[in-house]
């Protein structure tokens, strides 16, 4: 690792529940995810560096909430791409892993991530709970 570089962190905002935590991108995204579905959610801070997390000893499950993001001139959406990365590391190392993206929103030119969605749909616009969420 090169001085500078930044790999596998995140800001934990709280404690792994049973062995299951969230990933998103943002602080704000995080706090709204936290907010909707009562998970702890630990941001990542960039797609980059989502790619690249490795979760606390003790944890056996991480819900990954990506962005819905444009696609870039390659044709590659970075926060579902991110989050596709990071959830086949994880099962590799046997820690179950299920990605959450926003549905699409009425509009397809803009990106969209959860804090958008809790702060246009509220807990209505998030999934319903189940085992992980």
């Amino acid at each position: 690792m090169k001085d500078g570089d930044v790999h596998g962190g995140a800001i934990r905002l709280g404690t792994a529940t049973a062995g299951v935590i969230g990933v998103a991108e943002g602080i704000e995204t995080s706090l709204a995810i936290r907010a909707a579905t009562g998970m702890p959610v630990w941001p990542v801070l960039s797609a980059s560096l989502m790619r690249s997390f490795e979760p606390p000893e003790g944890v056996t499950e991480v819900v990954i909430w990506a962005d819905r993001d444009l696609p870039d001139r390659k044709g590659r959406k970075a926060g579902q791409h991110a989050a596709e990365v990071l959830q086949a590391r994880l099962l590799e190392k046997g820690i179950r892993a299920s990605i959450k993206i926003p549905d699409a929103s009425s509009s397809t030119d803009v990106s969209v991530d959860w804090a958008d969605v809790y702060t246009s749909s509220g807990l209505t616009g998030f999934p319903r709970k189940s085992k992980a969420a």
